[in-house]
């Protein structure tokens, strides 16, 4: 059990490590993207209600 326990912990250590840069790199994309999707939206509500 000592053994299943370390390991647990050497592979969820692991995976932060690879897993910071990610979210790093990926959180000025959502912010982006949500605003150019709002925008697009809206362009569309418009467009459906001016049309």
């Amino acid at each position: 059990m000592g053994e299943a326990r370390e390991q647990g912990t050497v592979t969820s250590y692991q995976l932060p490590i690879t897993h910071y840069p990610l979210p790093i790199t990926h959180y000025p994309l959502p912010i982006t993207n949500y605003h150019s999707t709002i925008n697009f939206f809206n362009y569309l509500t418009k467009c459906f209600n001016y049309g």
